[in-house]
């Protein structure tokens, strides 16, 4: 049985590649990107994911923060802790990069296993916090554009308030 993500991800790839959505961007040389981590110590390999594309379904009527973007990193480029830099970003005007999903006390193991391990058995993302320089919905909407070209994203959304 396919993990329901999966199906989510395919779905949302046929729908990026039926309508054409895949904007230009030209990669900026001073950019970096994180490490891919895709061969573990173990030996074990990790799977592809492909980028969800949403950047075009996104109404600037809706609410959502002006000048932030949640980004959820592909599992090959994700490690409990891993410092994400602004470099990764360079050029999209990214004033700040929070990582969501860092631990305070995970040192050597989290829920008894190693780092390591519970990564690949869990398919840790990494998700950062983006904080743009320039506070708009359409600047929002179009980081998003340039995030979804980025090898190591696997999605890129606005900061929607939670009720």
């Amino acid at each position: 049985m396919k993990n329901p993500f999966t199906k989510i991800l395919s779905t949302m790839l046929v729908l990026c590649l039926l309508f054409g959505i895949i904007p230009s961007f030209a990669a900026d040389a001073s950019r970096t990107a994180p490490l891919d981590y895709s061969a573990r110590s173990n030996g074990v390999r990790l799977a592809e994911e492909t980028t969800l594309c949403i950047a075009d379904s996104i109404s600037l009527e809706r609410a959502y923060a002006p000048n932030r973007i949640i980004v959820t990193l592909k599992h090959t480029n994700s490690r409990i802790n891993a410092d994400a830099k602004k470099s990764w970003f360079a050029g999209m005007g990214i004033a700040e990069v929070n990582d969501l999903t860092a631990r305070n006390n995970a040192r050597n193991n989290v829920a008894g296993m190693s780092i390591e391990q519970y990564e690949i058995a869990y398919e840790f993302h990494q998700v950062l916090l983006l904080t743009l320089d320039e506070s708009s919905k359409a600047n929002v909407v179009e980081t998003i554009r340039q995030l979804e070209q980025l090898d190591f994203v696997l999605s890129a959304e606005p900061d929607y308030p939670t009720l």
